[in-house]
Order: C-alpha cells, then structure tokens, then sequence
C-alpha cells in the first residue's frame, strides 16, 4: 500500500497540468476574441 501515492501523485499533477492548460486555453482564446480580460470565469470547486 505505500506504493500507492506515486500513480496517485502522478495523476493529480496530470489533472493539474490539464486544468491550468485548459483555463489558459480559454483565457488566451477569449482576450483574442473579446480584446479584453475574462472578468467572469467559471471555477471548479
């Protein structure tokens, strides 16, 4: 069971790695459309 917290740690910084991705994605995308800061974003919680 002590080997269980490396794939855990690995996915999490996978999933981490995906979110922030996906929000620079959308932030860059709406700047580029809008020309103007994305005031409203949806968060996870």
């Amino acid at each position: 069971a002590g080997y269980l917290w490396l794939p855990m740690m690995l996915l999490s910084k996978i999933v981490q790695t995906f979110i922030l991705a996906d929000f620079c994605y959308y932030y860059m995308k709406s700047v580029m459309m809008n020309g103007q800061l994305l005031t409203t974003m949806p968060l996870p919680v």
